[in-house]
């Protein structure tokens, strides 16, 4: 049985690029990525990840615009990191669907590049900041603002 994805990860920090990392899709996994417990919120064919723990954690501009614009209701803020993962045909995990990444490249002027191959958490290596090194947004391109009202 398969246990890795390609999953789309959206930290809070917007110093952080978006990127698509190729996880193995287990508990420990998940809570290293999003630092803490696991919780999940479902959309129509996919899911995020976040940690349970919101209230101490940096709220995410960009998880929540994406998560709002995929048409999954959000009653209220999303903190912390967000790894979004698709619905499998018998609700099993799946790859982040091509069409969320392709609104996460459209909504964060970046693109998106394939993952890397899968690395256990153990093996996994880390930038100077000890953030886990992998696929990751390009981002040369300026990131347009937000607007609430338009939802553009």
């Amino acid at each position: 049985m398969n246990t890795t994805y390609d999953a789309l990860i959206v930290p809070a920090q917007l110093t952080q690029p978006v990127r698509i990392e190729r996880v193995d899709v287990d508990v420990d996994v998940l809570q290293e990525l999003v630092g803490g417990n696991v919780e999940s919120l479902p959309g129509p064919d996919w899911h995020v990840y976040f940690n349970d723990e919101g209230g101490r954690l940096p709220q995410n501009d960009r998880a929540e615009v994406l998560i709002r614009e995929a048409g999954a209701d959000l009653d209220e803020t999303f903190k912390g990191t967000g790894v979004f993962l698709g619905h499998g045909p018998s609700g099993e995990e799946a790859s982040a669907p091509a069409h969320l990444i392709r609104l996460a490249e459209q909504l964060f002027a970046a693109r998106l590049q394939p993952a890397l191959p899968s690395l256990s958490s153990a093996r996994r290596p880390q930038s100077e900041d000890g953030e886990p090194v992998s696929a990751v947004a390009d981002t040369s391109a300026p990131t347009p603002a937000y607007d609430a009202e338009t939802r553009r």
